[in-house]
């Protein structure tokens, strides 16, 4: 029986183990510190405590303080499901616990400034494991649209997964499809994390008019749906252009990858209730100490960390700044807390 380990008791983790077990597959769901009451709740009725749906027939359950246990035999697919700021520490437990070198999925989004542009998740995660003399398998990831709670109960959902590796991705995406869970697949690694990444980020862009239809609404009832639409396209472009930049392949911005995962995102969560907020005329601080305190708004983390690789692309000539005007408008909302007010002159513009 194929043994997977899934290193993250949230909500995403969780049902990514949903097919897996449906597929025959032993999957051992290990919580972190943060996943304490999630597991115990689970342990107590099977049921996940946030996605209020049970669990697969084949999951065993572990706590952070059982997590040697977890990894006590082998795994052939280790599944990272933590959050974007729990990157070091799975690195930190899979480095100590992983036996053998299994594939590796990595569910978080997020980026990091690597040398020259943007270091994609996997790539940030072999070179600490290079630092520390580790061997490890292939480290690929999943992508594009999937709302955990819909996975969880078996509403039908397609994703891609990505390994660079020749046919492993295509191997896997056989391995876990399920009738409601179809898996495409894809050797453009880079392009994915990017997309991955970055569909959160321009998240809160897009959802802006939102917020000003909600101050400004109009005598007959229209909406602001015109200027959605348009910052839609805009952020899919720049999407396509960044990730052509860094090296992989645009058309995965145009894909489930890019395009389905930002149409996802944009329909609800943190991101897109951040944007509705800065669109209504909060400041980024104000939305962060007032209604989303205490919220990890993951879109926000790829803002603070994205200006740095765009200038290294643009100062080596292969991303010009007019390129990615929406963009630098989100990075200045939250870095220099500025307004985040659309730039029309500067949207949709050829080279």
């Amino acid at each position: 029986m194929t043994r997977a380990i899934i290193l993250g008791a949230g909500v995403m983790g969780t049902s990514f183990g949903l097919p897996l077990s449906d597929r025959g597959m032993e999957v051992r769901l290990v919580g972190t510190h943060l996943d304490r009451q999630l597991v115990a709740g689970m342990k107590q009725d099977g049921v996940h405590p946030r996605l209020r749906a049970p669990i697969g027939e084949r999951f065993s359950l572990y706590d952070d303080t059982d997590i040697e246990r977890a990894f006590a035999e082998p795994a052939d697919l280790v599944v990272v499901g933590v959050s974007t700021p729990g990157v070091s520490y799975a690195i930190e437990k899979l480095s100590r616990h992983m036996r053998g070198k299994p594939a590796i999925v990595l569910l978080t989004k997020g980026i990091a400034e690597g040398e020259g542009g943007i270091e994609i998740l996997p790539d940030t995660m072999a070179r600490a494991f290079a630092r520390q003399g580790i061997g490890h398998g292939p480290i690929g990831a999943v992508g594009g649209p999937c709302i955990a709670g819909e996975l969880a109960v078996r509403r039908d959902t397609t994703a891609i997964i990505g390994f660079r590796e020749p046919g492993l991705a295509a191997t896997w995406a056989a391995a876990i499809a399920t009738p409601y869970y179809t898996l495409r697949h894809t050797e453009d690694l880079v392009g994915l994390e990017i997309c991955a990444a970055l569909k959160n980020f321009y998240a809160i862009g897009v959802s802006v008019p939102q917020g000003q239809a909600e101050i400004r609404p109009a005598s007959n009832g229209a909406g602001l749906h015109n200027a959605t639409a348009s910052l839609f396209n805009q952020a899919v472009n720049e999407l396509s252009a960044i990730v052509a930049a860094s090296g992989g392949n645009p058309s995965t911005a145009q894909g489930l990858a890019g395009l389905g995962d930002l149409h996802v995102t944009c329909q609800a969560g943190r991101n897109s209730r951040l944007g509705r907020l800065m669109g209504a005329g909060s400041s980024y601080a104000d939305a962060m100490g007032g209604p989303l305190k205490g919220e990890t708004v993951e879109g926000t983390l790829v803002a603070q960390t994205l200006a740095g690789p765009l200038a290294a692309l643009a100062a080596a000539g292969r991303l010009p700044e007019s390129a990615v005007p929406l963009a630098r408008s989100i990075i200045a909302a939250v870095t220099a807390n500025r307004p985040l007010a659309p730039a029309w002159d500067r949207y949709h513009l050829t080279a």
